[in-house]
């Protein structure tokens, strides 16, 4: 049905071995001609010969879920040029987009030092939530 990709994470395999892997996956990708490999910085991403982004998975999701944009705020993490096509989706719908790593140029309006910081942050925002300040502001 294609709606499906494999994502290989490569970031714990000793740097020694990874050689070994990246041929690998050339091999692959020379025998699986019609399949789109992509590699990321930790990973490699391999999927059906289709134009899928994640922005466009975004659009089906919320499409699916049918809950007003006004009732929604939208946050979005990545750390890598495939999440790109996120960032500006969650940002043309007045979201919040933070690049995980390295900056470099992106479409986020925020960013983050790392993963750690991405939990961090995400506790901090749900205490916030929840606390009986927000509450009574928002009544």
């Amino acid at each position: 049905d294609h709606h499906y990709s494999i994502c290989l994470h490569f970031h714990r395999l000793p740097e020694d071995e990874r050689t070994n892997l990246h041929c690998l996956i050339e091999r692959l990708e020379q025998k699986y001609s019609s399949l789109s490999f992509r590699r990321l910085p930790t990973s490699y991403e391999i999927l059906p010969p289709i134009e899928w982004t994640k922005s466009r998975a975004l659009d089906r999701i919320a499409s699916e879920l049918s809950i007003e944009s006004e009732n929604l705020l939208y946050l979005a993490f990545g750390d890598s040029d495939a999440d790109e096509a996120m960032f500006v989706w969650v940002n043309h719908r007045q979201g919040i987009s933070f690049k995980v790593g390295a900056l470099g140029e992106t479409q986020a309006l925020g960013s983050a030092d790392t993963p750690a910081d991405v939990i961090d942050f995400l506790h901090n925002l749900t205490v916030l939530i929840t606390s009986s300040e927000v509450r009574k502001i928002g009544s």
